[in-house]
């Protein structure tokens, strides 16, 4: 368990072994919580990562991979900007492995979802602010060790558009698809949008929609 304070999950991901990973915000919404749970719904360990952030921050994603490390991602601060999008990556004992902080120079970035393939590479989406605009979706990729590979984004032509990746998935060879929305923050309001890259981070297609009569339908999750 954690000090005493608020806090609350907001993630959980399924252990190998039948258990589960919960992860949330704790110390009153200042800092992140794991705990790795047994099948019985025994508690067998939990770890807290000190964000060191002035606002409110959590755990936004969560995913575990064969050999039962755990990954989370989220928002925190870093040195060189307000917000970037962080990345932590734990074995099946808790140990702290790496932890990566990713941001554009030093543009704001965030996340919101993350996959993980067969070889342990990780793929985070979320939104990043690039020159000129608010933000665009954003897609990066980590491998094993927490190294940046690459990253991508897309967006709205608005200037004032906000978007945002809210979901990503892995299959078997690498290809990577992206769920969010484009335009928020515009006269039309924002549109659904589903990415597809490649291994490289390749763009192989994107497809935009929106609700009945041309209202919003920003996209939220992958299945």
């Amino acid at each position: 368990g954690f000090a005493p304070g608020t806090g609350f999950g907001t993630a959980v991901a399924l252990a190998p072994d039948g258990g589960a990973y919960v992860a949330g915000s704790v110390d009153n919404g200042n800092d992140w919580g794991l705990v790795r749970y047994d099948p019985a719904g025994n508690e067998l360990w939990s770890r807290v990562y000190f964000t060191n952030t002035s606002y409110l921050t959590e755990p936004e994603d969560l995913a575990v991979d064969a050999q039962g490390n755990v990954y989370v991602t989220g928002d925190t601060e870093s040195a060189q900007t307000s917000t970037a999008a962080r990345t932590l990556k734990y074995d099946s004992a808790g140990n702290l492995l790496w932890n990566h902080a990713f941001h554009v120079g030093t543009a704001d970035s965030s996340a919101t979802s993350l996959a993980v393939d067969a070889a342990g590479n990780v793929y985070v989406a979320g939104s990043t602010v690039v020159p000129n605009k608010a933000s665009e979706l954003s897609l990066h990729k980590l491998d094993a060790s927490g190294a940046l590979q690459w990253w991508k984004s897309y967006g709205h032509f608005a200037l004032s558009a906000h978007d945002r990746g809210t979901d990503v998935a892995v299959d078997s060879v690498g290809r990577i698809l992206v769920a969010g929305y484009i335009g928020s923050n515009t006269l039309q309001g924002p549109d659904a949008a589903l990415l597809k890259f490649d291994a490289a981070g390749n763009l192989l297609w994107d497809r935009t929609w929106d609700g009945p009569a041309g209202r919003p339908g920003p996209g939220r999750q992958l299945a």
